[in-house]
């Protein structure tokens, strides 16, 4: 229609930021938004290694497992069923940087079938690629790297071919296929793993390994319950806002985000400032904190469309 629409979403509330990476998935209908220098509460900002999956047929948000490797302006490209991340900026100039480089040569692969994250070999070449700000795209089954900065700007190209599923005659070799790719064995040929759907959720490939029994500790960081609840952490949202392991003792829980209650609270802390938590006459601004909070006794209402 040659026109922009910002579309309502539903599910986990994804945080404002820039120099993230996007790539999207045509088997899914869903868009993989990773890292990125990103704005939390009380005006600060930092480096996050948080991965989001946008499905854009339902509009909806999950949050998926974090890299532990946290970083901005990489790129990303997405292979056989493997999301594959490269380079980028790892140091954060609001902290200590602990020996994180500006120019970073990192090469990690997220599997979307296990929601696993592996770190593959950086490349074995006769010189630093050590990069940011660069782009990257998939021509014929392998990913193309171009330019960036590492001091300079450069104008080379890196190019990395994973293995190919094809290649595999056996069912042994065929499912440890890797890194970097995930096939699978059927009607004795190995093929590429494609995701398939049920209810706007990955269903679990066969293949993956159990999940351990989340910990509260992977919860607590979740602050409101459609973000609580729409993740891949195993979590559930308590009656007294708090966000806890699905193994945890709680008298009144939500385990689906479509359950979750529209909560005044939760609007109100997406507003970084006081001029954008002013707007909403069910919102006030905290000077001190440099919060917004939800004014009390407006606990449950609709926010503003």
């Amino acid at each position: 229609s040659n026109t922009w629409v910002i579309p309502k979403t539903q599910g986990a509330s994804p945080q404002g930021g820039y120099g993230h990476s996007s790539t999207f998935d045509s088997a899914s209908g869903s868009v993989y938004v990773h890292g990125g220098y990103k704005a939390f509460p009380a005006n600060k900002y930092g480096l996050v290694d948080d991965l989001y999956r946008y499905d854009a047929n339902t509009r909806t948000w999950f949050i998926l497992r974090e890299s532990g490797s946290p970083r901005y302006l990489h790129s990303a490209v997405l292979l056989s069923g493997t999301l594959l991340f490269f380079g980028g900026n790892t140091h954060n100039d609001t902290s200590l940087s602990n020996g994180a480089k500006c120019f970073s040569a990192d090469f990690l692969a997220y599997d979307i079938a296990c929601d696993e994250w592996r770190v593959l070999p950086k490349p074995d070449l006769h010189r630093d690629v050590n990069r940011f700000g660069h782009s990257a795209v998939v021509s014929n089954g392998s990913m193309f790297v171009f330019g960036g900065f590492s001091g300079m700007l450069l104008n080379d190209v890196l190019v990395y071919r994973p293995p190919s599923c094809q290649a595999f005659l056996a069912e042994e070799g065929c499912v440890k296929a890797g890194p970097g790719v995930r096939c699978i064995w059927s009607r004795g040929h190995c093929f590429p793993w494609e995701p398939s759907m049920a209810n706007g959720s990955i269903i679990p490939a066969p293949f993956c390994p159990l999940k351990a029994v989340t910990v509260d500790e992977r919860c607590y960081r979740f602050s409101d319950c459609a973000s609580c609840t729409a993740n891949t952490n195993g979590c559930q949202w308590c009656d007294d806002k708090k966000c806890l392991s699905a193994s945890s003792n709680c008298t009144a829980n939500v385990r689906n985000f479509t359950e979750c209650p529209v909560r005044n609270e939760q609007v109100c802390t997406k507003m970084a400032n006081c001029k954008s938590c002013s707007v909403n006459l069910n919102c006030q601004w905290d000077q001190n904190q440099s919060e917004c909070h939800a004014l009390p006794g407006k606990k449950d209402a609709e926010p503003p469309s």
